[in-house]
């Protein structure tokens, strides 16, 4: 029997959060997952439930699960054995691969902790198939985590939409699922991660016109707006939405009967009438590229997920350094004469000033604000090759 400090009801309940999803099983797995509820000797089973899994961190993943669902009141004293054993066909190869007893919270932790001194961190079994189950499992939790997250703040919903997230890119990027399995997937994330950014009161109001589909014999048909707006709280990230829209929503790319060419527009609503950020015409594709090629700043553009956050600014000030490097080169080079070369260090120039200004708002989230001095340094850095430095003092 494992012996712990008794579990809080504040962890409880994170226990029960964190273990939401349940991992799909294979019915000829190689690992067989045992939950049995035991009496209060621990010596007779009461009952038991178990699944076939095609991995330990599966089977690990199930357990925890089911167990977390007993770490209710009324039960937290009930004692259980949870259990990992290796089967070859039926019988049972190696036993008691994972074993744990005590009251269902302290094993869903002892069970955590076993994984975590063993460095079972991944879901990825190598087996395409139950790969890009797992994949759709983790992704049909995933979305509706994001949708109670638009209502409230609690912190263990925030670790586990983090969680799931880490075990959605885990599959991603180092699995073999198929590669039309890969993209639905990614878009169906890209998706759920920009639909945490709608925001009902959001100044920018993001519209796709469209001609409605008619019949040959009818008269042409009056543009209408799509029932679908949205409305987000920077430009920047109504253009992300519209540029996944437009790259995945059947509705706008793929239907026979939605013509090649639209109109979008993100409409800045506190001014009366509404502003027009940004009105571009054209095909779905051409829309999308357009928008993504957008250089002025408006907007950071944050998950809210903050390692994943920290990287997309490191890559942002990595970017930024470059950028440097490359126009110091571009303004000593002498033997430039030509207009087109003077057009690109204009619109160099004028990039990186816009990467500073996201960058910079980046420092201002709270999750990132403890990398405010080393990136401050970095930029600096860049900014002595091109030449600027702090401004001068005022004369005595």
């Amino acid at each position: 029997m494992i012996n712990r400090p008794a579990t809080t009801s504040t962890s409880i309940a994170a226990q029960h959060v964190l273990h939401s999803w349940c991992p799909p099983t294979q019915d000829r797995g190689r690992y067989r997952a045992l939950l049995q509820t035991l009496d209060s000797s621990y010596t007779r089973v009461q009952s038991e439930q178990q699944a076939r899994c095609a991995s330990l961190w599966l089977a690990r993943r199930w357990l925890q699960h089911h167990a977390s669902r007993h770490t209710g009141q009324g039960s937290a004293a009930v004692p259980y054995r949870a259990s990992v054993d290796e089967m070859s066909g039926d019988v049972v190869h190696r036993p008691g691969i994972y074993e744990a007893c005590g009251p269902a919270a302290e094993v869903v932790t002892a069970l955590g902790v076993l994984a975590d001194a063993r460095g079972e961190r991944t879901p990825v079994t190598g087996n395409p198939d139950i790969d890009a189950a797992t994949l759709s499992a983790l992704l049909d939790a995933y979305e509706p985590c994001l949708r109670q997250l638009a209502t409230t703040d609690d912190p263990n919903l925030r670790h586990y939409r983090i969680l799931l997230r880490h075990n959605i890119a885990a599959l991603l990027t180092t699995s073999t699922i198929p590669p039309t399995v890969h993209q639905q997937a990614s878009a169906r994330l890209r998706g759920a991660d920009l639909s945490r950014l709608i925001r009902a009161d959001g100044a920018f109001l993001t519209v796709i016109d469209h001609p409605n589909a008619h019949h040959p014999d009818t008269p042409p048909p009056a543009t209408e707006r799509r029932p679908s707006e949205e409305r987000f709280a920077s430009a920047r990230h109504a253009r992300e939405y519209l540029i996944h829209t437009l790259t995945t929503d059947t509705l706008v790319s793929t239907r026979d009967d939605v013509p090649a060419s639209l109109s979008v527009e993100i409409l800045d609503t506190r001014t009366t009438p509404p502003t027009v950020a940004y009105q571009i015409g054209g095909t779905a594709t051409d829309i999308a590229d357009t928008l993504a090629a957008v250089t002025d700043f408006d907007g950071a553009y944050l998950l809210g997920i903050p390692d994943i956050d920290a990287r997309l600014l490191t890559a942002l000030v990595a970017d930024y350094r470059h950028n440097a490097t490359t126009l110091a080169a571009l303004a000593t080079d002498h033997d430039r004469t030509d207009d087109d070369s003077d057009a690109h260090l204009v619109w160099l120039l004028h990039t990186h000033q816009q990467r500073r200004r996201e960058i910079e708002a980046m420092l201002t989230d709270t999750d990132l604000a403890a990398h405010t001095s080393t990136i401050t340094a970095q930029m600096a850095a860049a900014d002595a090759v091109l030449g600027i430095g702090p401004a001068p003092h005022a004369a005595d």
